[in-house]
């Protein structure tokens, strides 16, 4: 029964963070230029957030994270022991210790104010469930503060992230600061060999071809293939994670598809992937994306949690957030 309490609690979690990725997909692909962004280091730390929202704050917070009740504290945690890396043996030497199929990390942080009282019942959740202890700052010091923030920002991205914060960030009367940072550095289930690295056409979302450098490999893959689209499953050492490519098949096709893309096509689409015997080519690529979301929280229906008048964090703290 215990078990089964966890399977459900993480599926619910899971469920309601491809709702809410789909959603905020939607609210912010018009941007220009790449996207990237992870739905489940955000739905995390809104979700530390609405340990402490109450009233109509905490209702619009559920609707658009689609929080089905509770239990989803704890379905984070039992969804992060989950994603932990499983020991492999390396083919050689043979005597060689275990090591994780991957490195992945999920760090979640709160910074209070340093004279301010929080509930010990909204420190007690973030603690256990979401590993996030509280560390007293003084935003008073904003300088001090976000070298702090910071710091702790590129040290759990392995220095991929060095500076969240800019020059004037955090206010100097800001009460308290939440984060979460995920890093995934994975090898290939299959790896993609570099001598079959080569250049080759590649055509941008807006049909201009340009030249792209592409990683080759013929393997049994996951693989179904659709009228208008192809969609493939990459997986990562020992299988448990995976990249999921969705390919239009038509130049031009991709704004027909991000209209497309919601819960249930993305899970029907994923529900028909076979083995397939696939020769697969993708190019290699490195970008970076920064957004602002307090202009797009309140347009998805999160409008009280971003305004400081009618905001309702009294589960937090008897101050005033």
């Amino acid at each position: 029964m215990a078990g089964n309490r966890v399977e459900a609690a993480t599926s619910s979690v899971v469920e309601s963070n491809a709702a809410f990725a789909c959603d905020l997909y939607q609210a912010v692909r018009q941007r220009e230029g790449n996207l990237l962004f992870s739905p489940y280091s955000i739905s995390v730390a809104l979700g530390m957030a609405r340990v402490g929202a109450a009233g109509e704050t905490a209702s619009q917070m559920d609707a658009v994270l689609h929080l089905p009740g509770e239990g989803v504290a704890r379905g984070h945690r039992d969804l992060s022991r989950k994603l932990e890396p499983p020991l492999v043996h390396e083919a050689e030497p043979v005597e060689a210790q275990p090591t994780p199929a991957y490195e992945l990390k999920i760090a979640s942080a709160l910074w209070g104010q340093a004279d301010l009282p929080f509930r010990e019942r909204f420190l007690a959740i973030l603690r256990d469930d979401y590993g996030a202890p509280l560390a007293r700052v003084d935003f008073r010091k904003s300088g001090e503060a976000r070298d702090r923030i910071n710091a702790w920002v590129d040290a759990q991205t392995r220095r991929r992230i060095a500076e969240i914060l800019s020059e004037g960030q955090p206010a100097p009367d800001a009460l308290l600061a939440l984060a979460n940072a995920i890093y995934l550095k994975a090898a290939w289930e299959n790896p993609f060999r570099e001598g079959r690295t080569a250049e080759a056409p590649f055509t941008t979302s807006d049909g201009v071809e340009v030249t792209a450098r592409f990683m080759h490999q013929t393997e049994t893959l996951l693989y179904t293939g659709m009228e208008d689209l192809q969609v493939l499953s990459l997986p990562y050492r020992d299988g448990r994670l995976s990249m999921v490519v969705l390919l239009p098949r038509r130049s031009g096709g991709l704004k027909d598809l991000e209209k497309r893309l919601d819960p249930e096509r993305l899970a029907s689409w994923l529900s028909a992937l076979r083995p397939i015997h696939v020769h697969a080519a993708l190019p290699r690529f490195e970008f970076e994306s920064s957004f602002d979301l307090t202009g797009t929280l309140p347009e998805m229906g999160m409008r009280y949690a971003v305004d400081s008048e009618r905001a309702d964090f009294s589960e937090m703290t008897e101050a005033r957030l």
